[in-house]
């Protein structure tokens, strides 16, 4: 915490696009907190419209105008109209702050091959490893016990965290983040059935990442049987997410965690996948679908399609159709009930 550097009620203001409606502009925040845990010294953020019933003593409370009046106790109030941005904000700058100055520069335990290019104003971490013929651009930030297979590629400015696994020939390109042990380029599931056994199909293409790709913890791409899977520029994916070989995801989708996308599927472009979801191989997803949490994909869609269920359907319809499957057991009871006075008119 000696890093951080404090603002005033005025500097928050000023960064979150906010109006100030109560308290001193001049008064110090030195930290950002929960609300119920927020003391004189901290900034707390209320997301949506409806008033949280806990005491807040904080030094500023940001929220929207139609709960302003709820925060007698904050020693100042901010209101916005986007909590949410104005919670990334106020987290960039603590978050910043808080890491302080970047050390550079080759830990003497790490491993570098004959022939590898390492940029200006590089980090590598402890017990790392880069193979031969691999290329780390300028300001990237390599973590502890990292490695870097053969021939990879990697732009400028990118983190890769402790234990990444980055195999032989993958390309990744500037401002990427990958967060801890995920593994990029290992070979996909792919097997064929010779002479009564599984024998495993090798796999020798590559994986390509655009510009500003975040990976989450524990994701895994797998490198595509001829030719690349492809994350192209500004897609965001979860941690714990399978993406299979030859998969393309189009730019600026965002995808959940224990997502697991097939071989050869192709998702559009500005795609919002929930988590637990499910794609078959061999399918396209339009740009623009949203796909509901644990849905199973089994078919293309249109662009800006909303799905539901496994199999998924329209959104509206797989509501429509869960409704009335919540009334079957009355619906069942009350058959049964025609049932039986069938039978007894019968015995009459």
């Amino acid at each position: 915490m000696s890093h951080v550097r404090d603002l005033s009620v005025y500097e928050i203001v000023q960064m979150i696009e906010g109006q100030l409606v109560r308290g001193d502009s001049h008064k110090r925040i030195s930290n950002i907190a929960l609300p119920a845990e927020a003391n004189e010294g901290d900034v707390c953020v209320i997301m949506g419209n409806k008033p949280l019933f806990i005491e807040c003593s904080a030094g500023a409370v940001v929220c929207t105008d139609k709960i302003a009046d709820h925060y007698h106790k904050a020693g100042a109030v901010i209101v916005v109209q986007e909590p949410a941005k104005a919670l990334h904000q106020l987290l960039k700058h603590f978050a910043g702050a808080q890491s302080g100055a970047v050390q550079t520069g080759i830990h003497p335990s790490a491993m570098i091959a004959d022939g590898v290019q390492i940029g200006e104003a590089v980090s590598v971490g402890a017990h790392s490893v880069i193979e031969t013929g691999s290329v780390i651009g300028n300001r990237t930030l390599v973590g502890a016990q990292v490695t870097i297979g053969k021939h990879v590629r990697i732009g400028t400015d990118c983190v890769l965290m402790d234990g990444v696994r980055i195999r032989d020939h993958t390309v990744i390109g500037d401002r990427c983040v990958i967060k801890p042990n995920a593994v990029i380029g290992s070979d996909g599931f792919g097997f064929q059935m010779l002479n009564g056994r599984w024998e495993h199909t090798p796999h020798l293409g590559n994986v390509v990442l655009g510009n500003d790709v975040f990976v989450g913890a524990c994701t895994t791409i797998d490198r595509a049987k001829i030719g690349s899977t492809v994350i192209e520029d500004g897609v965001k994916i979860d941690n714990l997410v399978q993406i299979a070989h030859n998969v393309r995801i189009g730019a600026r989708t965002v995808i959940a965690a224990q997502t697991g996308v097939a071989g050869s599927t192709v998702i559009g472009k500005d795609c919002v996948v929930g988590g637990q979801v499910g794609f078959v191989g061999h399918i396209e997803v339009a740009d623009g679908v949203q796909v509901q949490a644990q849905s199973g994909v089994i078919s293309a869609s249109k662009p800006k399609a909303k799905l539901y269920g496994s199999p998924a359907i329209d959104y509206q319809q797989f509501l429509r159709a869960y409704a009335i499957f919540t009334k079957l057991p009355d619906l069942y009871r009350k058959w049964q009930k025609v049932l039986a006075r069938l039978e007894q008119n019968k015995t009459q």
